[in-house]
């Protein structure tokens, strides 16, 4: 049996899980601090662009969770995934378990991208406007997309 779980990827499944759990701790924490209504929707100059309930938050949290049992349940299954590189007998456990990793990674960065939406939707709440510095979209698309590149690099550099 391959083991596709080696230490350092039960480290990230543990941090994702606790990311989740610091998601609804942190949700829980802020829902009766909020307004009634609240910023669902930003524009890209930052400002606030729809309001809704604040129970809106509960929907962020549904989806971050949903989100994270899919990769996690997905993670379960690298040998039906589509691999950059030639899978053969000499590279099938290390590409598997660099797949599996990816999953792990792209389920703790998209975690991070809704806590991060949780804090600039109670920043927003509580100032009416949110300043747009820029550095807040970068930061997203950084974390979204940096674990892809990062596999990818290392998937085509040990495909034999």
């Amino acid at each position: 049996m391959i083991n596709l779980f080696p230490k350092n990827n039960r480290w990230l499944r543990q941090g994702a899980f606790s990311l989740v759990a610091f998601l609804w701790c942190y949700a829980i924490y802020i829902h009766q601090q909020l307004p009634s209504r609240i910023p669902v929707h930003f524009a890209l100059n930052g400002e606030p662009d729809r309001m809704g309930s604040r129970d809106t938050i509960w929907i962020l949290c549904g989806i971050a969770t949903m989100l994270f049992v899919l990769l996690t349940l997905i993670s379960q299954y690298p040998q039906s995934f589509n691999y950059p590189a030639k899978i053969t007998q000499d590279n099938k456990v290390y590409q598997h378990q660099l797949a599996v990793q990816l999953m792990c990674r792209l389920n703790i960065s998209i975690l991070l991208v809704f806590i991060f939406c949780l804090i600039e939707i109670k920043i927003a709440a509580k100032k009416k406007s949110l300043p747009f510095h820029g550095w807040e979209l970068q930061l997203i698309l950084a974390l979204v997309f940096l674990p892809t590149i990062l596999y990818l690099v290392k998937s085509l550099r040990n495909r034999q």
